[in-house]
C-alpha cells in the first residue's frame, strides 16, 4: 500500500469525494482539525469480513522505509517547491519567476560548494493547469523558468498539491537515504482541493518529518504562521505581496535554505551513530529555518548569569583556567581549576589551547551534543579559541554550525555573521 492510497481506510471515506463535499475553506476545516486528527488517531478500526484491518499511517511509514533490504548509498537531497498560481498571484508574477530562478541558482552555488547530488521540482498549482514545471531533474540539466512557463490562473487547491507532490516524491526516494525539502509558496488560504483536506496533510507531513524531511511555509494575505501550524509545519513567515516585499521574501528565503544545505553537509561530515540519529537530526531542522538566531546573541560582556543559563568558555587542556573568559568562569561562574573539559557550576570548558584544531573541533562536538540533551538550560557561547589559543572567528564559528539549530545555545555576534 502506498501513503498516497492509506488514507481511504485509515480516515474511514473516499477522498474522491464531490465538489460539494469535498471543497471547503481552509478557514471551515482548521477550526474542527484538532478535534478530527485526535478522533481519526483514536478510533477503532471496524472490522471487515473481505478487507482486512485499516493501517495506520505509522505501519505506512515503516512498510515504505523497510520494503528494500538494500539501502543506496550516498546522500541525494530533493529540493520540491509547491508554487501557488491562482489568479491572486498575478500581481507578482516577474517578481515570482526571478524569486525561483534566484533559488535555482542557490542550489546550483550549493552544490558546487558542498558537493552532492541535488534535484528539484517545481510544481505549479491551480484550478486549471496544476502541473510540474520540472519534475527531479538534476540541478545541472535545469534552466531557468519563464513567463511562459508560469502564467497565475484559477483557484487555490492547495492540499492537493501538497498531497500529490509530497506523496509522489516519497514514492520515489523511499528505499533510499535521500533528503526532502518541501517548500510551499501561496498568498491564499485553501479553496478548491478534491482529493486531501486538512487532516490527511497534517498527519502526512507528521510523518515524513519522523523520516527527516523539512517543510517550510511561506504565506501572503493569510496568517501564515497559524496556517503552517495547523499542517504541521514548524517553519513560516509571512510576506507582503508587493514588488519589494516578493523580492525580500526570496531573499531571505535564499539565506535560510543555504545554512540549510550547509548545516546537512556538516552534518553529513560529522557522522552519524546509525540511521536513526540521522534522521532524527534531519528532523530537527524543521525548527528555526528562518529565524536562526534572533535573540540568540551572547552579550559581549557576561556580568551576571540567570539561574538557567551557563558560561561556556574556552581554556588550557590542562585545565588550568588562568586568564581571560576562563578566569572570569572560575571567579564568577563556578569554573574547578584542574577540570579542562564540560559541566562545573554555572560554567562549561571547552579545550582549546594545548589541542591540535581536530581536538578542539571534537571538544565543541561534544559541547553541542551535551547542549542538545539539557534543552532546561541556555548556553552562553563566548569567543573560544580566538584568545589564546589564536584561531580566527570564521575558524571557530564553522565548528559551531551544528549548534544552529539548537535554541538554548547562544553565539557571539562574529560567529552569527559567518554563519549567515
Amino acid at each position: 500500500m502506498s501513503i498516497k492510497n492509506f488514507f481511504n481506510d485509515f480516515f474511514g471515506h473516499d477522498t474522491k469525494k464531490s465538489n460539494n463535499e469535498a471543497v471547503r475553506t481552509e478557514r471551515d476545516i482548521i477550526t474542527e482539525s484538532e478535534t478530527t486528527v485526535e478522533n481519526a488517531e483514536s478510533a477503532t478500526p471496524v472490522a471487515n469480513t473481505s478487507e482486512p484491518e485499516p493501517v495506520k499511517p505509522q505501519e505506512i511509514v515503516k512498510e515504505h522505509i523497510n520494503q528494500s533490504s538494500t539501502i543506496e548509498s550516498g546522500v541525494a537531497l530533493y529540493n520540491l517547491i509547491i508554487l501557488d498560481e491562482s489568479g491572486s498571484m498575478g500581481c507578482i508574477t516577474n517578481q515570482t519567476i526571478s524569486g525561483c530562478n534566484e533559488t535555482l541558482q542557490t542550489i546550483r552555488t550549493s552544490c558546487e560548494r558542498n558537493g552532492g547530488n541535488q534535484y528539484v521540482s517545481i510544481y505549479a498549482f491551480d484550478t486549471c493547469n496544476s502541473r510540474y514545471l520540472v519534475k527531479n531533474q538534476s540541478i545541472s540539466e535545469i534552466r531557468d523558468i519563464t513567463n511562459q512557463d508560469y502564467c497565475p490562473n484559477g483557484g487555490t487547491p492547495l492540499f492537493d498539491a501538497i498531497g500529490e507532490t509530497v506523496t509522489d516524491l516519497h514514492d520515489k526516494i523511499k528505499t533510499t537515504q535521500s533528503v526532502a525539502m518541501v517548500t510551499i509558496i501561496t498568498d491564499g488560504y485553501e479553496n478548491a482541493s478534491r482529493k486531501f483536506d486538512l487532516v490527511m496533510i497534517k498527519n502526512l507531513i507528521a510523518q515524513l518529518k519522523k523520516e527527516g524531511w523539512v517543510f517550510t511555509f511561506i504565506g501572503a494575505n493569510i496568517d501564515a504562521a497559524e496556517t503552517a501550524k495547523s499542517m504541521n509545519i514548524d517553519s513560516s513567515f509571512q510576506f507582503d505581496q508587493t514588488e519589494e516585499g516578493t523580492r525580500t521574501m526570496f531573499e531571505r528565503e535564499r539565506r535560510s535554505r543555504e545554512r540549510y544545505y550547509d548545516n546537512i553537509a556538516e552534518m553529513e561530515r560529522r557522522g552519524f551513530v546509525n540511521e536513526e540519529e540521522r534522521r532524527s537530526r534531519y528532523e530537527d531542522l524543521n525548527d528555526n529555518y528562518f529565524e536562526h538566531n534572533e535573540g540568540r546573541n551572547t552579550p559581549d560582556n557576561v556580568e551576571y548569569l540567570k539561574p538557567n543559563e551557563v558560561f561556556v568558555f574556552g581554556g588550557h587542556c590542562d585545565g588550568g583556567h588562568t586568564g581571560g573568559c576562563a578566569l572570569l568562569a572560575v571567579r564568577k561562574f563556578g569554573a574547578i581549576v584542574g577540570q579542562a573539559e564540560g559541566l562545573q557550576g554555572q560554567s562549561y570548558a571547552i579545550p582549546t589551547t594545548g589541542l591540535n584544531y581536530q581536538q578542539f573541533a571534537n571538544a565543541v562536538d561534544r559541547f553541542i551534543r551535551f547542549a542538545s540533551q539539557h534543552p532546561e538550560l541556555r548556553f552562553l557561547v563566548t569567543r573560544v579559541g580566538c584568545g589564546h589559543a589564536g584561531y580566527r572567528d570564521i575558524d571557530v564559528a564553522s565548528l559551531f554550525r551544528d549548534a544552529v539549530r539548537y535554541n538554548n545555545i547562544l553565539l557571539p555576534s562574529s560567529f552569527w555573521n559567518i554563519l549567515k
